[in-house]
C-alpha cells in the first residue's frame, strides 16, 4: 500500500504562519478566548488548511507554554468553525473566556 502525502501549497503555508503569529500575539495581549478563536476564524476565512503546522520550528514552539497555548487556540477555532465546539479556557488560557 502507497503512503499518502499531502503537500501544502504556499498560499497554505503564508496563511498558516499569519494564524499562528495572531494567535502568539493575542496570548501576549491576553485577548479573551472567545474574541481569540472568533479572530482565527475571520483569518483562517474559508481555507480548510488554515490551520495545519507542521515543520521543525513548528515542533520547537509547541514545547513552550505560550506554543501550547497557541495551538490549542487554533485546535479550538478548527473545532468551532467546522463542529461548533467550544472551547473552555480553563488555566491554558491567560485571558479567560
Amino acid at each position: 500500500m502507497g503512503k499518502f502525502i499531502a503537500r501544502r501549497h504556499r498560499e497554505d503555508k503564508e496563511l498558516q504562519e499569519r494564524v499562528l503569529a495572531e494567535a502568539n500575539r493575542m496570548y501576549e495581549t491576553k485577548t479573551p478566548l472567545s474574541t481569540a478563536i472568533d479572530r482565527l476564524i475571520e483569518l483562517a476565512g474559508d481555507n480548510p488548511r488554515a490551520f495545519g503546522v507542521g515543520g521543525s520550528s513548528y515542533r520547537k514552539m509547541i514545547q513552550t507554554p505560550e506554543g501550547e497555548a497557541a495551538t490549542r487556540l487554533m485546535l479550538g477555532a478548527e473545532m468551532k468553525r467546522t463542529r461548533g465546539f467550544t472551547v473552555p479556557a480553563d488555566s491554558w488560557w491567560p485571558g479567560g473566556n
